[in-house]
């Protein structure tokens, strides 16, 4: 009786972590939609919320891009060697693989100017123990960190 029923919690709990997974993964997706479904100007509205809401530091946000400047937001993902870039205008989402020595160091800053141009700063790489104070401006076309 007593095997039996360890073989049941085992049943239940391969069940319960096959439930999770693919829940998790609809959960990921439809949040997506949600972003995928919002106004260009919403999604920058609530981006500024959430810095006025969360920052205490003093910031810059200008809505000056002009039409000729891409509208996009990144994010580049720590200790991997990609990126996240989410276009505005055309709701357009991609992952790129990023060219670079050494693996997004973590903790490190980015930004992007208002021409657009995506700088990557500081962070510190795990595997050497190493913080890092350099710079690097991100190549869209190449997908490089120079």
């Amino acid at each position: 009786m007593i095997e039996t029923l360890r073989h049941y919690h085992t049943i239940f709990n391969e069940l319960d972590a096959e439930y999770e997974k693919y829940f998790n993964d609809y959960e990921k997706m439809s949040k997506l939609q949600r972003l995928l479904d919002k106004d260009a100007n919403e999604i920058v509205n609530d981006f500024n919320d959430m810095v006025e809401r969360n920052l205490r530091v003093d910031y810059n946000i200008k809505s000056s891009f002009g039409p000729q400047w891409p509208q996009r937001l990144h994010s580049f993902q720590w200790n991997q060697r990609c990126v996240q870039i989410y276009r505005l205008k055309t709701n357009f989402f991609e992952k790129k693989q990023v060219q670079m020595q050494y693996e997004v160091p973590l903790y490190s800053r980015s930004i992007a100017t208002e021409t657009g141009t995506i700088y990557l700063t500081g962070g510190f790489l795990k595997q050497m123990g190493v913080y890092l104070k350099n710079c690097y401006r991100y190549d869209d076309l190449f997908g490089t960190l120079i």
